[in-house]
């Protein structure tokens, strides 16, 4: 794998590839991510639960209780996105307030279309939200 400059740094990487659709280049092949459809969801889930802890302010990020939850419910196969966080809600409320964004989409790794070009906004807060096994 190689990483371009502004991809030095680990996170830098991974968040760049999970926000370009890209996911399948930070998988081991023998995972069966491309072959497999529950193995490809599951760490399609992770890689989303990644990319809001990889987020630079400390508002977007979820809690290490929140992270816990929504791992233990993608590890015993529900996926963890069933009922709605009051918490992670009123983080996204707090962001999108603060950069006076319109929308943000469902998630991160589904091609999301946007007029928009601030990319530094999570926008997968209320799908982390969602925790209920």
């Amino acid at each position: 794998m190689s990483r371009s400059h502004s991809e030095i740094n680990l996170a830098n990487m991974a968040l760049n590839r999970i926000q370009n659709h890209q996911v399948v280049q930070l998988v081991d092949p023998e995972l069966g991510y491309n072959t497999d459809p529950e193995t490809k969801r599951t760490i399609d889930r992770v890689a989303e639960v990644a990319f809001q802890c990889l987020q630079l302010e400390r508002d977007l990020r979820p809690s290490i209780k929140e992270v816990v939850e929504i791992l233990t419910c993608v590890r015993d196969g529900d996926g963890g996105d069933n009922s709605m966080n009051k918490k992670a809600s009123q983080k996204e409320d707090v962001c999108l307030l603060k950069d006076g964004l319109q929308f943000s989409p469902d998630t991160v790794i589904h091609r999301f279309h946007s007029q928009s070009t601030n990319h530094s906004v999570a926008s997968n807060a209320s799908r982390l939200s969602n925790i209920k096994c």
